[in-house]
């Protein structure tokens, strides 16, 4: 019975370690294959689970924003540029019809598969706490909470990666 205690406290510490090791490993590949400039090409909304009637309206008119943001982004009119830099800093950039209306700045990581962002100009990051739910060497999409309800209701943003000279 002792040696089963002890194989078994074994088994859960290795288990844990490793699963520690893993998410660390995880988190340095995907800091590795973040780090460049990204370009957005589309966005979607996705609900999970039951949606309050109250968010039911406020769902929908998210909804006809995001089919407008896909059509500018496609048309070029509209560009939403990230930087992540091997120095850690980064750079997100709003354009509409070539003129910059959003700029934010900052210092970046990766904890757990969520970017985790310190801008150094404004109080608030739009990108802290974003998860990273996919990432390869051309693209990566990551999630956004939209509404702070019980509701689960998601923005995925999914980017594309930039020439090193652009």
């Amino acid at each position: 019975m002792k040696n089963l205690k002890a194989i078994t406290a074994l088994f859960i510490f290795t288990f844990i370690i490793s699963f520690h090791i893993n998410a660390q490993t995880a988190d340095s590949t995907i800091t590795r294959m973040l780090t460049g400039k990204w370009t957005a090409v589309s966005v979607k909304l996705e609900t999970k689970g039951k949606i309050i009637d109250e968010l039911r309206t406020e769902i929908q008119i998210t909804n006809s924003k995001i089919n407008q943001t896909n059509k500018s982004l496609k048309s070029g009119s509209l560009k939403m540029i990230l930087e992540f830099k091997a120095d850690k800093k980064y750079t997100y950039r709003l354009i509409e019809n070539d003129s910059a209306f959003y700029t934010e700045n900052g210092s970046w990581r990766i904890k757990d598969a969520v970017l985790k962002t310190k801008p150094t100009d404004q109080k608030e990051s739009l990108l802290d706490g974003n998860k990273i739910k996919r990432i390869n060497i051309v693209n990566f999409v990551q999630r956004v909470s939209v509404f702070t309800s019980d509701a689960e209701v998601y923005e995925y943003i999914e980017s594309e990666k930039l020439p090193d000279d652009e």
